[in-house]
């Protein structure tokens, strides 16, 4: 009986989803969450090994630009909760997502993880959680915004940072309503290509 795996893709060999994972025989409730903790048909739970950041792809995120991500990312924010969440590079489609806890999502760098909604009007990155980093992340939209932001702090947020982005064809770029000490720093706003209605704003502060 074997109780180590070591997993070379997610989709296919060498696509960056892979991961060493073991079996835990003292566990027989865990979800299945689609990147941590897998399942077994026979039930048992097999946990990623890791000491590190956790890469997108190992949710399933394809980051090919033109998949949406939104399910995949958001199964690996919910999951880790307060750990590191690792951008390894690509365009990640997603429409929105809730990050609630003290997750920190890093990328390789705002010219190479993107993140770009199909969303006209949604908070892409809806915070809500305290101690929130983004760092070296890129956002972008393949549609005409027309409301919402491309980074949310609500005010139950505090205690957030962003820092070392780019943000083009905003509607509204960053939203900051926290509660208390948000960090923005080191970013690069681009607006978008034709006027803006009314309530557009690359940073807006209203908490």
């Amino acid at each position: 009986t074997y109780n180590r795996a070591f997993v070379t893709g997610y989709y296919a060999a060498h696509d960056g989803g892979g991961g060493a994972y073991q079996y835990d025989p003292n566990d027989t409730t865990s979800t299945d969450n689609g990147g941590t903790i897998i399942v077994a048909s026979d039930g048992g739970r097999w946990k990623l090994q890791y000491t590190g950041p956790i890469s997108l792809k190992q949710f399933g995120c394809k980051i090919d630009g033109a998949t949406d991500d939104t399910t995949a990312i958001q199964a690996a924010v919910t999951a880790l909760a307060s750990g590191d969440l690792y951008h390894p590079g690509g365009t990640c489609v997603i429409s929105s997502i809730n990050i609630t806890t003290a997750l920190k999502l890093i990328g390789a760098g705002p010219k190479s993880s993107i993140i770009k909604t199909n969303s006209a009007t949604l908070d892409v990155l809806n915070c809500t959680g305290v101690g929130i980093v983004i760092e070296k992340i890129g956002f972008d939209t393949s549609v005409t915004r027309t409301a919402g932001g491309f980074v949310r702090f609500q005010s139950a947020c505090s205690q957030v940072t962003l820092r070392d982005f780019a943000m083009s064809n905003y509607f509204v770029g960053i939203r900051d309503t926290s509660a208390a000490a948000s960090r923005i720093q080191d970013g690069y706003m681009f607006g978008p290509a034709t006027a803006p209605g009314a309530g557009s704003a690359g940073i807006l502060v209203d908490g």
